[in-house]
């Protein structure tokens, strides 16, 4: 699959990066503008249209202001003004068409922005790329047929290499909750990561936020009850929180006919005291989950208790019994764990999530719980 996205993401970049010189050269002539200084843009491009207007902008620009600096006429200052706004919006309206075009050409690749995501990141089996390069043409055919070491992709020879490389990261520090340059909230939240190969898992503990008007009294209860039960601190007329694990697997599906992903503590010994969520294996991926954190949960996870992700395939049940056998595992790294979990467990508890959330998000003043 990623032979052919690679070569038509080269197309593309290599169509694109005229567009982007183009757009870069725009907001260093308004920025020359901005700043009144024509030496960051000089020497102008011959034979541009927009270029030569800039060009002329400084020159008559330049001659208004020796003009005001020898009548300082009031009216020189406003002409100066409306000149400014005139180039800067005819620079605008330029980058607006760069904009367009390059739009219309990703229109042209049709789901490669779908595809493109699967091919990042990822270790390539030297063979299966040598073999889809018989037919094809694309740098990953270069990668594969290189001898040199490094290289912008990575190799196996061997598909059972890729089950043997792992990669742990430690629990991430967690932070106060702040609003992200998307417009959204972040923060109040750690996470690690494990991968095996190109299949990666992240699992994350952060705020469970619910608004209470899309909420039926009953939930509301369920989830008030939980912090009380916790001894947690939330006040917010308009919110309901729950501390929540969300898990991401990064899979093209079913690795090994499993049935279900078990995220669990210790060696499913005693699945009743170790599982803490199941889902069903899809037949494609990626597969993403979040659900509420039971205390239990919480208590083991403070104390590191290590997780695993557990690949089952369940038999059809036998009479009464309901077997299952454990395919493969992605093991959690507890590393940093007691301290992140620690912290944000104390942050929410305390109430200076609750606090910094009012903050962010106001409630009105006639809800404000007294």
């Amino acid at each position: 699959m990623c032979v052919p996205v690679v070569a038509q993401l080269a197309q593309l970049e290599g169509d694109l990066e005229p567009l982007g010189q183009r757009a870069e050269r725009i907001r260093t002539l308004h920025q020359a503008i901005t700043l009144e200084d024509s030496t960051r843009v000089s020497p102008f491009a011959d034979g541009d249209p927009l270029e030569s207007a800039v060009q002329q902008w400084f020159i008559a620009d330049g001659e208004l202001a020796r003009e005001w600096v020898e009548t300082e006429d009031e009216a020189i200052i406003e002409r100066r003004r409306e000149g400014r706004e005139a180039i800067r919006e005819r620079l605008q309206e330029a980058l607006e068409e760069v904009s367009q075009e390059v739009d219309q050409r990703l229109e042209q690749e049709g789901d490669l922005g779908e595809r493109a995501p699967h091919c990042e990141d990822m270790v390539f089996v030297r063979s299966a790329v040598l073999e889809a390069c018989e037919t094809a043409d694309s740098p990953l055919c270069e990668g594969a047929r290189s001898q040199e070491p490094g290289g912008s992709f990575r190799f196996v020879d061997d598909p059972e290499n890729l089950w043997d490389m792992d990669q742990l990261r430690p629990w991430s520090e967690p932070g106060r909750i702040g609003p992200t340059p998307e417009g959204g909230l972040g923060g109040s939240r750690t996470a690690t990561l494990a991968r095996r190969g190109n299949m990666s898992l992240v699992v994350s503990l952060g705020p469970l936020l619910r608004q209470r008007s899309v909420m039926t009294e009953e939930e509301i209860q369920e989830f008030e009850v939980n912090l009380e039960t916790l001894g947690f601190d939330f006040q917010h007329p308009d919110f309901v929180m729950a501390p929540a694990i969300t898990l991401h697997l990064d899979t093209p599906g079913r690795l090994a006919d499993e049935s279900e992903y078990i995220l669990h503590f210790g060696d499913l010994s005693n699945p009743e005291e170790q599982v803490i969520f199941s889902l069903p294996a899809e037949e494609e991926g990626p597969i993403q989950a979040t659900f509420p954190a039971p205390e239990w949960v919480l208590a083991l996870l403070g104390q590191g208790e290590p997780m695993a992700l557990t690949a089952v395939r369940f038999f059809e049940p036998d009479e009464e019994l309901y077997e299952g056998e454990a395919l493969y595992s992605l093991d959690i790294t507890p590393v940093r764990q007691t301290e992140t979990v620690g912290e944000l467990l104390a942050y929410w508890a305390e109430g200076h999530f609750s606090e910094d959330l009012a903050a962010l998000i106001p409630p009105a003043e006639d809800e404000i719980p007294r």
